[in-house]
């Protein structure tokens, strides 16, 4: 009697648990076929809002993000070079029209030509721009083995690896400018750039580039050069110069324009 009673209520232990894990078990797998039939009617290319997209054809487990996947192209708004004494220099300016998103690191090319549109070389490099950024890419100091006529730059791979911006308003103004002749002063530049940066940032950067032009009446580039400046500490103003060791036609010179770049994407240049 007792023994019966026992196994009676083992059987309705064993069926009650039996029970539960079936409810379980189909519970769960009901939810992965439909989580399953939701992710793969997201088509991602089919022009509609299907499946788990979050917008149409992005989003969800499957598709691009919706914030990237309708990002706009890098643009070039001008190029072009600039004949010295011997070497020649390239200037390219770009532009980002995403007001959050920016590419960290990109690789880019200048391609010479002569008369006949014939290749002469090339120049390759790489660079960044950040989120709703103008700015210009030089390379200095090129040789080349003849005249081009132009030249043109690309950016070589369109697959922007783009990024949200976190660090923000990067303000790097250039205050009191001034272009002199210092060729008196007996020393191996024969002209210097100088002018004073300020960093009104929240950050401290490692590396800033400071690129300085030379316009004439029409905002024409007729002599351009750069330089680097080290260990530029938040709220910090600091003195630069930049030295030009050839001839420039002063006579055409109008304007003096000053630009600091810094990659707020790099960790590394972030000084803590």
């Amino acid at each position: 009697m007792i023994l019966n009673y026992r196994r009676r209520k083992q059987f309705i232990i064993a069926f009650v648990f039996f029970s539960v894990l079936f409810v379980l078990g189909y519970i769960i797998f009901s939810n992965i076929n439909i989580n399953k039939d939701i992710i793969m009617g997201a088509s991602c290319t089919d022009g509609i809002k299907n499946g788990d997209e979050e917008g149409v054809d992005c989003g969800g487990m499957l598709c691009t993000p919706c914030d990237i996947k309708y990002l706009k192209p890098l643009s070039v708004l001008d190029s072009g070079f600039i004949k010295g004494n011997e070497y020649y220099d390239a200037y390219a300016y770009i532009q980002n029209p995403n007001s959050q998103y920016g590419v960290p690191k990109f690789k880019y090319k200048f391609k010479f030509y002569d008369k006949s549109k014939q290749f002469i070389d090339e120049v390759v490099g790489e660079g960044y721009i950040l989120a709703g950024e103008k700015k210009y890419i030089i390379e200095t100091n090129i040789k080349l083995e003849e005249d081009p006529e132009f030249v043109t730059f690309t950016f070589m791979d369109d697959n922007f690896k783009w990024q949200k911006q976190k660090r923000v308003n990067i303000k790097l103004p250039i205050f009191s400018k001034t272009f002199e002749d210092v060729r008196y002063l007996q020393i191996p530049a024969k002209y210097q750039a100088s002018g004073t940066l300020e960093n009104q940032s929240q950050y401290s950067f490692l590396n800033v580039d400071v690129y300085v032009f030379l316009l004439d009446e029409n905002n024409e580039i007729i002599s351009l050069n750069k330089t680097l400046v080290n260990n530029l500490r938040s709220q910090e103003k600091r003195r630069v110069v930049v030295s030009w060791f050839e001839d420039v036609n002063v006579d055409k010179l109008k304007k003096l324009e000053f630009k600091a770049y810094t990659n707020v994407f790099d960790d590394a240049n972030i000084l803590r």
